[in-house]
């Protein structure tokens, strides 16, 4: 079977990888190879990372690590249609995953759709007990939703009691 411009694209990204970490392993001291390296992994890294990631879907389409890693980077790159599609299609085949739900609910915050959001970060939250990053979007959630004492009550008794200093909890205090 012969592979298709992704896959072959992907081939070649991944060529390129290994003689970009050969010239930073043969010249670890020279600025230029590592300079190259961080181009390369800036312009190319997402793109190489949706590709295998799609390849692993190809040949598990029930891969749940997967499809929460493709929403995720799919979130980071701004396709937030295809994003949203990969976390529902993971939330589908386990709609008890904690991650699954909690990125699903960053997405649907990041979006403004906050009361949609709260159920999924809540589950998250129930089952992942003492997650900064869960607690923290959960209490963004019910900020933006106006429920304030909710959100008050999370950012002073879970976060800033485990970490008195935590900068983010005080900045949405």
């Amino acid at each position: 079977r012969r592979a298709g411009p992704a896959q072959d694209r992907c081939r070649r990204f991944a060529e390129s990888l290994q003689d970009l970490l050969t010239a930073v392993r043969l010249a670890p001291d020279d600025p230029v190879p590592h300079y190259q390296l961080g181009w390369f992994l800036s312009r190319h890294g997402s793109s190489m990372a949706v590709a295998e990631l799609q390849t692993c879907l190809d040949k598990d389409p029930e891969h749940l690590d997967s499809l929460i890693q493709l929403g995720v980077t799919r979130a980071e790159r701004g396709e937030l249609r295809q994003a949203e599609a990969h976390l529902q299609a993971a939330l589908r085949l386990d709609p008890s995953d904690p991650i699954a739900n909690h990125e699903f609910g960053a997405l649907l915050l990041d979006q403004g759709r906050v009361h949609e959001a709260i159920s999924h970060l809540r589950f998250a939250m129930e089952e992942m007990a003492g997650d900064r990053e869960i607690l923290l979007d959960l209490a963004l959630a019910y900020q933006q939703a106006g429920f304030l004492e909710q959100a008050r009550a999370i950012l002073e008794d879970q976060v800033l009691k485990r970490d008195p200093a935590d900068l983010h909890a005080h900045y949405h205090l």
